[in-house]
């Protein structure tokens, strides 16, 4: 749902947690500063395939981060939670939305 609301100009940032989705729809092009989080394997379909279609998207907007972990890495819940990636990527989510280029 993030990934299609990056083509309007309703929000100022968009952040995209797993983006198993966003492969059907490739032809969006981002209009705002887009971070995508995405682990390094997927069952549905093959993360480094993705990656190198949104970047011949070249989009500037698109920040893109893989995580050596599963999807679900984020989700506490899940048996495949991360706390190492679930940290990384939550702080910088926080300064992404702040407009802060920090990374750590």
């Amino acid at each position: 749902m993030a990934w299609l609301c990056s083509e309007n100009h309703l929000c100022d940032r968009v952040v995209c947690y797993y983006g198993s989705r966003i492969r059907e729809y490739l032809n969006i092009k981002p209009q705002m500063p887009t971070l995508l989080f995405l682990p390094e394997t997927e069952k549905s379909f093959h993360v480094s395939d993705l990656y190198n279609k949104l970047i011949q998207n070249e989009s500037e907007q698109i920040e893109l981060r893989t995580y050596k972990a599963n999807h679900g890495f984020a989700d506490p819940y899940s048996k495949y939670y991360n706390k190492e990636a679930y940290k990384h990527s939550f702080h910088r989510m926080g300064n992404f939305l702040k407009g802060s280029d920090n990374f750590f």
